[in-house]
Parts: structure tokens; C-alpha cells; sequence
């Protein structure tokens, strides 16, 4: 069975055990000490009487030092019984003081034994005939069983088989018979006596009938009315009175057609009859009632159930015994007994009427016939309503049954002076103990005796003095099997019961046999453990703690407890449970949970009421009751945690992926805790932290989100941090204690309690790439960065980088991405052109570096996945081998390897870059696409639509990046609206015209109010091969919408195209600029930072865009780059202003010169247009050149400029002997002599000099040495085989590295930059009125006729022109501008300084030329560049003309008087070229501390550094030498 391993206590469960079998279990004793032990082993009794149901083998042993002894326990039940059994057995070792208990369960398991009918109807049957039934037995459980039909073999009833053995699982069928021999009903109910079992019982019912009487035919039915009339007092009343009421409506019917008495009926028995049975009682109490009454109520009663005749003479007739019948109903009953003639038991008289509420006398006589012989028989008494005798007389509903009362007589005819005949009979046990009861009460049980002879044996049951015991039947004849007794014992008193009951056998006492029956009778007694105290530990407020308080029943019954719960205790004390039952010798544990509901200490008194289980629930408070009291004492506190760490910051994450914290969570208060955890975000929320009502969110989960901590000790929490979305937050871990009812405990009256457990930083992101930065490679190096942003979609790409993925995006990893198709599966939005541009066949490799940066916070793993890599191969039976146009073509790349990725995959660290390099060979013509797909791990994947374009030589071809060109928006009611490009780019070989029809414009225009909403500048011109054409573009729109318009372009070679030109006019400017400003670019833009240099770059920029952002016209705005030389030689640089198209608007100082090993030197970008409002997007190049090469170029130059010069009057003789024969024969037809650019080389390597300077033979007079030369090596080769030339190979110079520098601005009319800015500083506006405005103040000039004015202006230009054709004149300029500026040239006027300073940028400009060494220039040469442009001078010139005729007479700069020293300064201020000169100086004083910091002599970001000032009394005292 299952066993405990506890030492303390072990339980033995014997589980079900049939009554009278045994069962044993082991148990093994272990002797942990190192000495021999002796042990010894009590039965623990539950009461003065125990029910050796439980023994043991041994009570009493020995173990050696770490032995172990086997201990058998058995378990023999002889009583069913329906509570559990209990034993108990204490193990002592002797000469210890611990020892442990053994407590032995079990029930016995009794037999079920069922009757399949419990009615039996024979219907009418005429009298003198026999009419058979069928009742079946069945045992349900596997304890085998014994049964006995209490039924006499010689009566109306009879059965075939008195008693019979029952299997495990058995059934047996008996056979009844019915004989009437009377016409009337007959009814009797029958026992069936089981050993170990309650008694059952069945119903026979049958009618007998003549000729000429024809009772009541009674049927099953009328039983089951019966018991419902009885129950309502009817069925003292006989059928006919029944019937009148019926008649009279005081009675009803019910729906199964019992009597139902009406409000008002009164019936006429003084009071309802009393039961003869309580509620409740047992079939044993109705086995030994006299009546046996289905409906437990006394109707016919007999004063005695045995009469015993004794020793009579044969054919004498005895003493008659007169039984005394009453009737106890209110109708004439007719009583008749059963006897057949020949039967020696007579009756007188048979039959009679008994009146209501009398008694009748009846003698019965014994007349026996046979000597030595025995007589026992069951005389059956039938009483019945005298109405039932006519069947006409009774209606259905008033039918009430018979009455048998069967009386057992018994006699015999043997001589008491002769031997009787020995029995041969046995009991099952003589040692029977009834199961406990109380006082008054009743308790039962059966005995079984067996006859294994082959005589009869009759028996008879004496020597109860007390009278506490009953059997029946106690006296009767065995003729042959089983005999079942019922035992009965009464204790009036709660004590011991035990008597000797003696058995007589054939009314001999030499065979008497003695049986010992014991019993008790209880009362309820409870022992409470420890005296009758319980403690509780330290416990939280609001929390629960537990402790067992133990409860023995000593007692053989099973006993009803309930605790009394004080009102002072409710809800601060529980015990579970308040009430119930323990069982005989049970000992329960009973469940104390303590909740304090505030910081103090609890005493209280409980009290615990106990009665047997056995008393009724209604009389259960009248009974003297067992009552115990307990002592319970406990102390209430508030308990605290903590956590470590309490601060934890998690490393930056990849979504997705997870993360543990190991957490150790503290109790530091004297309690045991019951806590919960939970997580919360704090955010925040207008400035201020505040926790987020987003709860988990799955991000940060806990191990265990809660549990128990007990006191003083730690419990591990794992924090997992899984981000499902990119976030950087922060997560509290925070605790609730827990009450008892499992909600949380309140602390806000605890204002030193935090719930704050620990706090949590979680920073996660997606890994994301951005391109930083690319360059043109092979075929594609000439091409400016611009261009191939647009060809990459590099925007789109890092937009889409930068972008969080889909849910599909994140389903497969970089290793799981598969395909079932040889196309790729796509699973994502992000699809992006990547244009590789055109070339002609075999004219190289189109390729790119695009340096890619991981600007995210976590590592990223990055693959280019072709076709094939995530293609799985099907197996040969599903390949159909069908291929479409589309996957032919992918497959056809591939194999040819037009397009190659390096690397294909890696892993970038935070802030760690790679250079990816891709190419595309021009070596099949036409176009060849290839879907790559570009797969993040954990991240993105986008779609790379790889495209290049090979043509044919001699072909051109116009590539398009787009066909639909989108203007930036423009805002409407602006006084000039800007210009915009568009580039046309020729990638063939073969110059190409183009024309574009300018016919939609004016349907535009037409469509807009003849307004021009698109004009072009530029309608048609020739594009070089492989170079662009800009075409100038103006977009005004008149309305804030969307204009769409296609433009027809027609290319020489016969191809059109088809241009989308879209732009959109935003609103009003004050409403669009003002208050809305443009949104800052995004940050992974590719020309806001310079990122990783290739390893053949010499020198880099600082940046590799300059955004002059909005410029107003004539303005200057001024950028600063440095060039820094990243290798260790010596290198030049040249900025290409000229070829980039912006030297209108933009200056460079310097614009070329050296640059020594890791040196910088900063550029100054000075920027101002004075052409139409325009939107520039231009690329500059610095050509960088490596001076250490290009000096070994030039003496590798001069090297090979003096061999060609010596070739020129050199030759060779080779001598042919020296050869061999082969070659002799071989060339014997070779000439002798040999150019000097083919002679041999000796061993060492070195050209062998022959003869030099000999004059040329052969050669005519009349041709030149060259022709002649030409013409004989001509000849020579059609008879000579080809030899490895020797000849030198021209140096080829070094190639210049290119420094693409991007150019972005946006130029305004004054006019439209102060409605677009109206909030911008007037900084602009300062620059503009003092670059174009000749004085501060305005004069008043004279005013002069029209004819004045022509003369003046004749005059004038006359003298102008004689001076310009002056030489002395011209030559005394240039020494002028030679000379030092003198410090007096700053107040020159506005027109004398613009002249000047356009001189200095032209002598500026023509100083050093593209092949002479570069000049050191100050960086304040050119202070107004745009100033010097004759456009500029000739507006200037218009918008001063009239001053200028009107006679200028304004006073000089510096005025000759000023009334103070203020008035003369402020005067000063106000003068243009003064604040100029200002200009100047700040500026140099910038530009030299932005030197001073990129060299690392000054430290910008660094701390600053204060210099106290003087105290106020030396600053005002006077400065002495």
C-alpha cells in the first residue's frame, strides 16, 4: 500500500478489505544509530473496547547498527462498517525517548447483495391450484455472501431455496410458489436476511378465488397507494367509509391515485397512528418488528411471535397456547389463519371478525403424529377489511392490503430420557462485537451458523439476564445450509456491555454453545493537542498564517464537532473545518489561519461542542454535548521588501530577442509575506513622470509574478525583457502584498511603505543600415554623386533601412529565408530601383562602393540574397522543368555573372561601417535585371530591382533616372520664382541632339490664363557622349495645386521619350513659411556626414554637402571646408569651378594648392548670385593629385622622351651563327639589322648597344629617313614571324582622385524673402542695402533738362572711351592695383571700391595658370566676388545714372566739422565700406580659430575659462608708468 516516509508519523493505508479476509502490508524499521536497538510496539486503543480488527506480528524486536527489520501489519476486518477503520500502533525504542506512530486505514468492504424485484405478483389464481414466480439475487460486490428468505416451506407462500452461498459477482434465481387456499387477498412481506448486510426485502402479492367468491384482485399498485394513504392517516378507515367520503367530496384523488384529503376533512380516528418504527430507523428495526408494514404504522398487532410446545406424546394433543390478536383500525377486519388439515399445529377457531379497536383470542393446539421428531412452523395470520372479501364492494383507490403476521411454533416427540442425535453445527465467530452506540439507541449485527450434517437441527437462544441483547430468530430449525441471525444490542448506560449468550440444539444442553457479544455505549469526547493551546508566528496585516490544532476522538462512534467563533475573533481567526465529523479513533488535524487586521498581539478563547453523529439533527441540541476549550494567541505586523539590484539597465536589444535579469528578492521583516509583482512604464506626460496604464505589454515579464517569502529569506525573480516594438523606456518592478482574500493590501496608511522594487532601463531598437556615403567606380567614376543617388534610390533605400519592419518582414531570419520558386518570394513593400546605369559592350565595369554604417543602437547581420541562395531545390519528380521568360533571364545572368555583391553578408558592431562594393559587367548587350533581396536579420528586407543596360558601339543612349521629374514646391503671389534643373545624361559613345516639344506648355498656358506655369529656357541642344546637359526649368504656379504636364523629348538617333514634369503650388507665403517651416532633412541623409575613407582616397573633406540653405540675392554666405591629406606624401588639390558650372555665384579661397602629409588646410566658400532666383543642386570637384607620383611620372617621361630620341639614330646586327641550326633555318630570310626598339637583352637583362649613330642605308634621296623607315618595316613584317617586342611603353601620368563636394541653395528676390521669413533675422536685408546702396544718406541732386543730360552723357563717354585707349593710362592702373591697398582706399565710394575689387579677383584669378605652381593668396583677397561681374556693374551703373547726371553733390565721406566726437563716430558706423571692413575682421577672426581647432591647437567644446575682473578700486584708480 502507499506509505509515508515520515518518521515522526506513518500512514499505512490497507485500502478496501472484505469482511473476513486478511490483509497484510510491510513496513520496514531502519536502526539509523550506530548501536543495536530494541524497539517495542503498543496498540494504541481508541476506547475500553477495541475491535482487534488491527494486529501486528511482533510487538517487540532487535536491529543491528544500520539494519533495517521487516514489521508485518494486518488488517481482518468481521464487521462492515461505513466509516473508515483506524489503528493505531507506537514504535519506542528502548532506552530513547522519540518514537513514532503507525497509523493503520482501511474500510471493510461488505457485501452488496440486491434483489432485482421487489414485487412479486401472482395475480388471481383459483384455490387449491399453484401459481410460480421467479426472484433473483445478485451480489455486486466481490465479497461472497450468505442469504435467507425468512419463508415457511409449508405455507401460502413458499420458496424453492431457503438460503444459498453467494460469489464475488454471483447471482442465484429462486422459485415462489403460491397455493392459495382460501378465496381473499393475500400479502406478505418478506426478509432476506444477508450476513454483514442490512436485511431486503420483497413484496408477494397474489388473490385466490372460487366459484362463488371472487375477492378484491390485488395488484402491485394498490401497495404503493397503500403506503401514500398511510402516510395520511387513512388507512385506519375501511374501504367503504373511504368510499363514502370520496362520495362526499371530502377526499380527492391525486395524479397516482392515492386519497388526498380536502381542507376541512376530519378524520374520524381520535389521532393519526403511531409508527411502530422511528424515522430514519434501519431495515434491521423492520426485520424485528412483528408487523414488518411496508408503511412503518401498527394496524393488526399479535402479543406473542413464538410459541414453544415442548416434549409431546404422539397423536396426543398439547395444552392449547392462546394468541391474542388486536385490531387497531376503525373498520371490522377479518382474521383467518393459515393451517393445512394434516399440519400438527391447529388454529381455533381459523377465521373471525375482529371489531375496531378490539381483540380476538385464538388457541393454538400441537398434535404430533411421528415420534422422535421435530416440529417448527410458521403459522400465517391474514387480516384484512371484511369489504375485501367482495370484489364489488371496493373500488380501485380504497384498496388497502392484507396484514400477515406470521407466528413461529415449534415441538417435538423426543423422549427427554433418550440420546438425541449429536449437531453438526458451526458459528462464523464466537467473539462478536457490536459496533458502538449511545446510551438508548440501538446497534446491530449478524451471526451466521452453518449445519454440515445431514439431520436437522433446531435451536434455541437463552441466558440473556440483562436483556440488552435480542436475536432473532432465536429459536427455529436448520434443516440443511445456513442459518443468518440478527443481533440487537440496547445500552442503557454508557458502558460496557458483554454477555454470554448460550445456544441449545435439540433441547439437549450438552450441545449448548456459548457466543460472547460485546459492546458500549458512547458519549461524545474530543482531546484537544497541546493542552489545549495554539500559537501563531508573526503575520502581516491583512495577511493569513496557519497552524494545526489536533483533535482525537477516543471514542468508538463517530462524533459531530463544532467550533464556537467569538464576535471579537470573526474575521481575525478561521478554522477549518467549523464542523463536522471524526471518526472512531480518528485523529484530525484542524486548520487555524490567523489574519491580523492591525499591528498588535491577539489573544482569544475558543470553545469546540462535540455529540455522536448518530442523534438526529432535529434532537442534536438536546443532547448532552462534550465541550473543549482552546487557547489561540498570535501577533499582527507589517512586512517589507526589497530587491537587488535596484537599478538595472539592460543592454540595447534587438526586437525580438530577450534578455534575463536576475533579480533576489528580500523579506526583512519578521513575517511571512504573500506577494504579487507586476511591471509598469513610467513615461512622460507634459513634462512630468507618470506612470503609463500599460501593464506588461509583453516587454518585460517576470519568472513568477508572485508567491510566498518567508521571513528573513530571498526567492530569485528572473526579469525577462522581450520588446515586441522598438522603444527606449524605462519599467518599474513593483510589488503588492496580498491578503488573505487575494486582493491587495492597502498601504496608504503606511506612508514609510514602497512598493518599488527595482527600475528597469529596456532600450531596443530593429537593426537598421544607411548608406553614408558612395562613389562611382570604373565606367560610373565619372559620374557626379548626385546622379548616382538618384540611379541607387539611395533616399528610398535608407528611408526604408530606417524603417520599422512588418510582421511578414520578421517571420523568417537570414538563414530560414526561403523561396519555393526560383523567382524570390516577396514578402515585403520596400522595393527599390538600383540602376547601374548604360555603357558600351566591353567598355569595363559599372560599379559602386557604397559605404553602409550601422547607425543603430544594436549589431546588425546583413545578407544580399540572389535568387538562388534562397531557392530550395525540389525534388526531381516535383521539378516540372517549365521555366517562364522572366526566370530564363535571371538565369541567364547569374550564369554569366553580370552582377557581383562584395562582401555578400557580414555583421556590423555599433557604429561600424563596411564598403559594399557592386558591379555590373558591360559584356551581353541589353538590359539585364536581377531581383536581389537585401534581408536584415531580425530587421528589414527590401527588395533590390537590379537593373543594368549594355549597348552596341557607336550607339547613344539618354539615361533616364525617372521618368516623371518632380519640382519642389513653389509658393504662389511670389515676384520671381525660381529655377529649376533637369539633366540629361548621354551614357553612350556617340554624341546625341535632342528637342523637346515645348506644345504642352502653351496648351499650359492657354488652359491658365495665358499665365506661364512651366517655361523652359532650353528647348533643344547636342549632348557629348558620356556627359550631361542641363535643361533650366521655371515653375510658377498661379494656383496652391497639383500641375501635371508630359513633355515629348526627340532624341537624333529617332527615340522619344516621354517626360512627366509634376509640381505642386503651396498656399499663400505667409501662411505656408511662416508658420509652418520646412521640416529638418532626415538623418541619414547621405551628404550631411563624411564617413569611412577608401583606402585609395588621399584626401577627404570635411563634409561632403554644403547647404547654403535660403539666400537672398546679391548676398554673400560664406561656408568653411577643410581638405585634410590622409596619406604621407606630399599632394596638390585644384577645385573645378569652371566645369561644375558654378563659378557665377561661387568663389573658393583657396582654390588650389598643396598640402602636406596629414595636413588641412580650410577652404573658404563664399556664395552670392546676382542671376534670377534659382534652386541650385550642383556638385563640385576637387581634383586631388599625388605629387610623389607625379614627380616619379615626370622622370619616367623624361627616361623614355631620350630612349625615343636615341631609337631615332640607333640599330642592332644580330650575328646568326650564333643561333641555332633551328633557328638559323628558321630565320634565314630575317635582315640583319634591327631597330633599336627591338634589340635582344643579354643575360643580365640589360640592352645590348651594338653600333649607334650609323647613317640609314637604303634610304632614297628623295624620301625622308621616317617615310623610308615607315615603309621598310612594313615589308619586313609580311615576311618575318611576330616577336615579343621589347619596345618601351609610354608612361601613363597619374590619375587625379576626385573629391565630389555637393552645393544646395535656394536664392530669393528681396522682395519674396521678406514675405516668405517675415520672422527671419534682417540680417540679409543689412547685406544687401550695404552691397548695393553707394551712400547711407540720400542727396538731394539737381535737376537737369533732357538736353542737359544727352550732352553730359556724350561728353562723358567720349572721355572714357579716349582713356581706355591710353596705354599709359591702362599701364598706370595695373600698378596701381599691384601696389599695397593704402589704409585710406576703405573710404573710397561704392563704385570706385566695386571696380577695385573686380580688378583684385581678376589679377586674383590670372595669376597662376593650370601648369605654373600655385600662390599663396590671402583668404580677404575677394570680399564681394559678385560685385566684380560686369552684369552687377552695369545694373548698378542704370540705377545710379540719374544721381549721377543730376550732379552728385554730396559732401565727402568724412565730413570736415561734426558738432561732437559721438556724432562722428555714429556717423562713421553708418558708412558701408566700414562695416565692411568690420565684416572682414570677424571673418579672418573666425576663419582662424576654426584653423586653430582643426589643427588641435584650440579645443571649441572645451570648458570655459573665466578672468575675474579687477575690484572696482583698482579699475577706477589711474594707470601709472
Amino acid at each position: 500500500g502507499p506509505l509515508s516516509r515520515a518518521w515522526s508519523e506513518l500512514m499505512v493505508d490497507f485500502g478496501r478489505v472484505p469482511v473476513g479476509a486478511v490483509t497484510e502490508r510491510v513496513v520496514e524499521i531502519v536502526n539509523m544509530s550506530p548501536v543495536p536497538s530494541r524497539f517495542t510496539i503498543t496498540a494504541v486503543a481508541p476506547g475500553p473496547l477495541c475491535d482487534p480488527v488491527f494486529a501486528c506480528g511482533e510487538y517487540e524486536g532487535a536491529i543491528e547498527p544500520g539494519g533495517s527489520h521487516t514489521l508485518k501489519l494486518l488488517l481482518s476486518p468481521s464487521l462492515a462498517t461505513p466509516h473508515p477503520l483506524v489503528g493505531h500502533f507506537r514504535v519506542r525504542a528502548v532506552g530513547g525517548v522519540a518514537s513514532s506512530m503507525i497509523t493503520c486505514t482501511g474500510m471493510a468492504e461488505g457485501p452488496k447483495v440486491v434483489l432485482e424485484e421487489s414485487y412479486i405478483s401472482f395475480g388471481n389464481l383459483e384455490c387449491g391450484k399453484v401459481g410460480t414466480g421467479t426472484l433473483h439475487i445478485r451480489n455486486d460486490s466481490s465479497v461472497p455472501s450468505v442469504f435467507q428468505l425468512q419463508i415457511d416451506l409449508h405455507g401460502v407462500f413458499r420458496a424453492e431455496v431457503l438460503c444459498g452461498l453467494l460469489g464475488a459477482r454471483a447471482s442465484q434465481t429462486v422459485i415462489i410458489y403460491f397455493s392459495p387456499t382460501k378465496p381473499m387477498p393475500y400479502y406478505r412481506r418478506v426478509a432476506c436476511l444477508v450476513h454483514h448486510q442490512e436485511p431486503q426485502f420483497f413484496n408477494l402479492v397474489g388473490t385466490g378465488f372460487t366459484e362463488t367468491v371472487r375477492p378484491v384482485s390485488l395488484q402491485p399498485s394498490c401497495i404503493a397507494r397503500y403506503i401514500a394513504n398511510a402516510h395520511r392517516g387513512l388507512t385506519c378507515l375501511p374501504p367503504e367509509q373511504l368510499k363514502e367520503c370520496l362520495t362526499k367530496d371530502v377526499l380527492s384523488s391525486d395524479s397516482d391515485g392515492s386519497i388526498l384529503p380536502k381542507p376541512g376533512f376530519r378524520n374520524p380516528c381520535p389521532q393519526p397512528l403511531s409508527r411502530s418504527l422511528p424515522d430514519g430507523s434501519s431495515d434491521y428495526a423492520t426485520y424485528l418488528s412483528s408487523e414488518m408494514d411496508p408503511s412503518g404504522f401498527c394496524h393488526i398487532s399479535v402479543d406473542t411471535e413464538v410459541l414453544k410446545f415442548g416434549y409431546s406424546t404422539p397423536n396426543h394433543v398439547s395444552e392449547g397456547k392462546v394468541v391474542n390478536v388486536t385490531n387497531h383500525t376503525n373498520g371490522i377486519v377479518t382474521c383467518v389463519w393459515i393451517a393445512g388439515p394434516l399440519e400438527p399445529f391447529r388454529v381455533v377457531p381459523e377465521e373471525r371478525d375482529i371489531l375496531a379497536g378490539t381483540t380476538a383470542s385464538f388457541t393454538v393446539t400441537f398434535r404430533p403424529h411421528t415420534p422422535s421428531q421435530l416440529y417448527v412452523r410458521w403459522l400465517e395470520c391474514y387480516t384484512f377489511y371484511k369489504a375485501l372479501r367482495d370484489y364489488r364492494l371496493v373500488e380501485t383507490m380504497t384498496i388497502t392490503p392484507p396484514w400477515c403476521l406470521p407466528v413461529r411454533v415449534s415441538g417435538h416427540t423426543i423422549d427427554p430420557h433418550s440420546e438425541a442425535f449429536l449437531p453438526r453445527v458451526a458459528f462464523d465467530s464466537r467473539n462478536l462485537v457490536f459496533p458502538a452506540t449511545l446510551p438508548g439507541e440501538a446497534s446491530f449485527r449478524t451471526a451466521m451458523m452453518r449445519n454440515s450434517g445431514d439431520m436437522p437441527v433446531m435451536f434455541d437462544f437463552t441466558g440473556d439476564v440483562s436483556g440488552a441483547y435480542t436475536v432473532k430468530p432465536s429459536h427455529g430449525l436448520l434443516q440443511d445450509g445456513y442459518q443468518v441471525f440478527v443481533l440487537q444490542l440496547n445500552p442503557q448506560e454508557p458502558r460496557t456491555y458483554k454477555q454470554i449468550l448460550k445456544c441449545r440444539f435439540n433441547e439437549c444442553d450438552h450441545f449448548d454453545q456459548e457466543l460472547l457479544l460485546s459492546g458500549t455505549g458512547e458519549v461524545a469526547l474530543l482531546e484537544l493537542g497541546n493542552k489545549g493551546q495554539l500559537f501563531f508566528k508573526s503575520t502581516c496585516i491583512r495577511m493569513m498564517s496557519e497552524s494545526c490544532c489536533q483533535v482525537t476522538n477516543p471514542s468508538r462512534l463517530p462524533v459531530r464537532f463544532e467550533w464556537k467563533i467569538p464576535e471579537e475573533a470573526v474575521g481575525v481567526l478561521t478554522v477549518e473545518p467549523v464542523n463536522g465529523t471524526i471518526d472512531p479513533g480518528e485523529i484530525q488535524k484542524h486548520q487555524w489561519r490567523f489574519c491580523p487586521l492591525e499591528k498588535r498581539s491577539y489573544a482569544f478563547r475558543f470553545s469546540i461542542q462535540g455529540a455522536h453523529s448518530c442523534y438526529p439533527k432535529e434532537n442534536h441540541l438536546l443532547v448532552k454535548k462534550f465541550k473543549g476549550i482552546l487557547t489561540v494567541m498570535g501577533e499582527g505586523c507589517l512586512g517589507k521588501m526589497k530587491c537587488d539590484p535596484t537599478h538595472l539597465e539592460c543592454p540595447t536589444m534587438v526586437v525580438g530577442t530577450s534578455w534575463p535579469c536576475p533579480l533576489t528578492l528580500t523579506n526583512t521583516g519578521p513575517c511571512t509575506l504573500q506577494y504579487r509583482l507586476f511591471v509598469v512604464e513610467v513615461g512622460q506626460r507634459g513634462g512630468a513622470t507618470s506612470i503609463l496604464d500599460n501593464q506588461g505589454k509583453g516587454t518585460v515579464t517576470l519568472s513568477n509574478s508572485g508567491g510566498v517569502v518567508y521571513s528573513h529569506s530571498c526567492v530569485s525573480v528572473t526579469a525577462t525583457v522581450r520588446p515586441s516594438t522598438k522603444q527606449h523606456s524605462q519599467w518599474l518592478i513593483k510589488y503588492e502584498l496580498i491578503t488573505s482574500h487575494g486582493e491587495p493590501l492597502d498601504t496608504t496608511a503606511f506612508p514609510d511603505f514602497d512598493s518599488t522594487l527595482c527600475t528597469l532601463t529596456v532600450r531596443a531598437s530593429y537593426p537598421v543600415l544607411s548608406v553614408r556615403d558612395l562613389r562611382g567606380v570604373g565606367v560610373a567614376s565619372s559620374l557626379p554623386k548626385t546622379m548616382l543617388r538618384s540611379m541607387l534610390s539611395i533616399d528610398q533605400l535608407n528611408t526604408f533601412l530606417h524603417d520599422d519592419p512588418s510582421s511578414s518582414e520578421l517571420r523568417y531570419a537570414i538563414g530560414t529565408r526561403h523561396s519555393m520558386t526560383r523567382r524570390v518570394s516577396v514578402g515585403t513593400t520596400a522595393m527599390v530601383d538600383f540602376d547601374f546605369g548604360a555603357a558600351p559592350l566591353e567598355m569595363g565595369t559599372s560599379g559602386f562602393d557604397l559605404v553602409v554604417e550601422n547607425h543603430g543602437d544594436v549589431p546588425t547581420e546583413w545578407a544580399f540574397q540572389f535568387p538562388t541562395d534562397v531557392l530550395l531545390e525540389p525534388e526531381y519528380w516535383a521539378d516540372t522543368g517549365q521555366l517562364d521568360d522572366e526566370e530564363r533571364h535571371e538565369l541567364s545572368v547569374m550564369d554569366h555573372n553580370l552582377f557581383t555583391v562584395l562582401p555578400k553578408k557580414g555583421r556590423l558592431g555599433v557604429g561600424e561601417s563596411v564598403v559594399i562594393s557592386c558591379s555590373f559587367k558591360h559584356t551581353t548587350i541589353g538590359s539585364s535585371k536581377l531581383p536581389v533581396l537585401l534581408k536584415l536579420n531580425r530587421g528589414r528586407e527590401v527588395l533590390l530591382r537590379w537593373r543594368g543596360i549594355t549597348l552596341e558601339r557607336g550607339q547613344p543612349f539618354i539615361h533616364f533616372v525617372s521618368h516623371c521629374h518632380k519640382f519642389c514646391p513653389v509658393p504662389i503671389g511670389l515676384q520671381s520664382y525660381p529655377r529649376q534643373d533637369y539633366v540629361l545624361y548621354n551614357a553612350g559613345d556617340t554624341a546625341v541632339s535632342f528637342e523637346i516639344d515645348t506644345e504642352p506648355l502653351r496648351a499650359l498656358k492657354e488652359h491658365n490664363y495665358e499665365m506661364p506655369i512651366i517655361e523652359c529656357s532650353q528647348s533643344s541642344g547636342d549632348i557629348a557622349h558620356r556627359s550631361s546637359v542641363t535643361v533650366h526649368l521655371v515653375f510658377s504656379p498661379l494656383e496652391a495645386k497639383l500641375y501635371c504636364v508630359d513633355l515629348p523629348v526627340t532624341f537624333s538617333n529617332g527615340e522619344m521619350r516621354l517626360i512627366t514634369f509634376a509640381g505642386e503650388g503651396i498656399g499663400a507665403p505667409e501662411d505656408t513659411l511662416t508658420h509652418h517651416p520646412p521640416p529638418p532633412p532626415p538623418p541619414h541623409d547621405v551628404d550631411k556626414q563624411k564617413t569611412v575613407v577608401a583606402s585609395d582616397v588621399l584626401a577627404i573633406l570635411s563634409t561632403d554637402h554644403l547647404a547654403f540653405s535660403d539666400v537672398v540675392l546679391f548676398s554673400v554666405t560664406r561656408r568653411v571646408v577643410f581638405v585634410t591629406n590622409t596619406s604621407d606624401h606630399t599632394l596638390s588639390f585644384n577645385w573645378e569651378l569652371e566645369s561644375s558650372g558654378v563659378s557665377e555665384v561661387l568663389s573658393i579661397q583657396p582654390g588650389r594648392g598643396y598640402l602636406q602629409p596629414k595636413q588641412s588646410v580650410a577652404c573658404k566658400f563664399s556664395f552670392c548670385s546676382h542671376l534670377a532666383p534659382a534652386i541650385y543642386d550642383l556638385e563640385l570637384v576637387c581634383r586631388v593629385m599625388d605629387e610623389s607620383e607625379m614627380a616619379s611620372y615626370s622622370l619616367k617621361l623624361e627616361a623614355w622622351q631620350k630612349s625615343e630620341e636615341e631609337k631615332k639614330h640607333s640599330f642592332a646586327i644580330i650575328d646568326v651563327s650564333t643561333k641555332s641550326p633551328s633557328q638559323s633555318t628558321r630565320h634565314q630570310t630575317v635582315p640583319r639589322l634591327k631597330s633599336l626598339g627591338k634589340r635582344p637583352r643579354s643575360s643580365d637583362g640589360e640592352v645590348r648597344r651594338k653600333y649607334e649613330a650609323l647613317p640609314p642605308i637604303g634610304c632614297p634621296l628623295e624620301e625622308t629617313y621616317e617615310e623610308w623607315k615607315k615603309k621598310d618595316l612594313a615589308a619586313r613584317g609580311k615576311h618575318r614571324p611576330r616577336r615579343r617586342t621589347t619596345e618601351a611603353q609610354v608612361p601613363r601620368p597619374p590619375q587625379p582622385s576626385a573629391l565630389p563636394l555637393r552645393l544646395t541653395g535656394h536664392t530669393h528676390a528681396m522682395s519674396d524673402f521678406s514675405k516668405l521669413f517675415k520672422g527671419t533675422s534682417p540680417l540679409h536685408m543689412d547685406l544687401v542695402q550695404s552691397t548695393l546702396s553707394p551712400s547711407p544718406r540720400k542727396e538731394k541732386g539737381l535737376k537737369v533738362e533732357e538736353e542737359e543730360n544727352t550732352t553730359i552723357r556724350i561728353v562723358l563717354s567720349q572721355m572714357i572711351r579716349d582713356l581706355l585707349e591710353d596705354s599709359n593710362f591702362l599701364s598706370a592702373v595695373h600698378k596701381v592695383v599691384e601696389e599695397p591697398v593704402p589704409y585710406f582706399q576703405q573710404f573710397s565710394t561704392l563704385r570706385e571700391l566695386g571696380g577695385k575689387r573686380g580688378l583684385s579677383a581678376h589679377a586674383h584669378a590670372s595669376v597662376a595658370g593650370p601648369h605654373e605652381p600655385l600662390l599663396d593668396t590671402p583668404p580677404d583677397t575677394l570680399t564681394r566676388p559678385s560685385l566684380s561681374s560686369p552684369t552687377l556693374n552695369s545694373q548698378l551703373e542704370l540705377s545710379n545714372t540719374e544721381d549721377i547726371i543730376q550732379g552728385d553733390n554730396r559732401e565727402d565721406i568724412v565730413p570736415r566739422s561734426y558738432p561732437n566726437e559721438a556724432q562722428l563716430n555714429r556717423h562713421i558706423k553708418l558708412i558701408p565700406e566700414f562695416s565692411s571692413f568690420v565684416e572682414n575682421i570677424l571673418e579672418n577672426t573666425l576663419l582662424n580659430i576654426l584653423k586653430e581647432a582643426n589643427s588641435g591647437e584650440l579645443n571649441i567644446g572645451g570648458p570655459l575659462y573665466l578672468i575675474a575682473k579687477p575690484p572696482p578700486s583698482l579699475s577706477n584708480s589711474p594707470i601709472t608708468a
